[in-house]
């Protein structure tokens, strides 16, 4: 990966930015031990818009990506 290719920078004035928050425990004894909120904002202008409370690991990573996919714009998935 070259420099150009990483994704080190600030967003610049102008740039789409969100935040995604994600607070992760695990409740012993429970059949689905993980719980995780997530915290979302695809405009960090608006604040948070939702927050969801999640069991599975496969939802957590659904949210995230369809966070991402939504913050760019993306419509093909």
């Amino acid at each position: 990966m070259t420099h150009d290719e990483r994704a080190d920078s600030a967003p610049r004035e102008g740039d789409r930015a969100g935040v995604l928050i994600i607070r992760a425990w695990v409740e012993e004894g429970s059949t689905e031990p993980l719980r995780a909120m997530v915290r979302i904002s695809r405009d960090v202008s608006a604040g948070f818009e939702q927050t969801l409370t999640l069991a599975r690991t496969d939802e957590v990573c659904d949210t995230v990506k369809e966070w991402l996919f939504d913050l760019v714009g993306d419509t093909s998935h």
